[in-house]
């Protein structure tokens, strides 16, 4: 007779644990090439940061995915029978935390302060990546608006590359970890303050 488990994949420590391994690869091409601003990084570097970006958003979608649908799969959860509703999938990433935040500890998420506001800026990153609108370089918004959020958490491109902000002084193994980090901290303190499943 077999017998027929349940299982699950989580995909937010896979997806956290890609984001890391591209992050391990910048962290290489520094230590390897030891980059002066004579010289241009290979390409794989801009690849790798735009990975480690990407895919620590990535993780924080699928952790609140996870969370938003544990009753439904008949897990306990801290938001026990609440019937989560179906706009609630649709909105922004942090809104969805939110949700789960307000209906568990009764109270407002804020998101202006600590780990939720660098979350917040990692996203805008995140977002400008995927979504990604080309502007003249003498102009550049964008890049304007992204090195004001991020100026103060990472550090620079340390290969020559030109003078705009994004996407090309802000890339750099520094602010790979950095986002990296934020993902991970935003999920471990969210989880250990709603006791929601820790899914890395």
């Amino acid at each position: 007779m077999v017998t027929e488990t349940h299982a699950r994949s989580n995909f937010a420590a896979q997806h956290l644990a890609a984001a890391r391994y591209f992050q391990s690869v910048l962290r290489s091409i520094e230590d390897t090439q030891r980059p002066t601003k004579d010289q241009f990084a290979p390409p794989e570097y801009l690849h790798c940061w735009f990975g480690t970006v990407v895919f620590s958003v990535m993780a924080l979608e699928a952790n609140i995915y996870d969370v938003l649908t544990a009753s439904d799969r008949g897990e306990q959860t801290p938001l026990g029978a609440t019937p989560v509703p179906s706009e609630v999938h649709r909105q922004p990433i942090l809104a969805r935390y939110g949700f789960v935040w307000k209906t568990v500890l009764g109270q407002n998420f804020d998101l202006g302060q600590g780990v939720a506001q660098s979350t917040g800026v990692l996203i805008a990153l995140r977002d400008e990546i995927t979504h990604y609108k080309t502007e003249w370089r003498d102009r550049a918004s964008v890049s304007r608006k992204l090195k004001s959020m991020l100026k103060s958490c990472i550090k620079l491109n340390p290969f020559k590359c030109g003078n705009i902000f994004f996407p090309e002084q802000c890339v750099s193994a520094e602010s790979a970890a950095w986002a990296v980090t934020t993902a991970y901290d935003f999920m471990a303190t969210f989880a250990n303050r709603t006791g929601v499943r820790r899914n890395v």
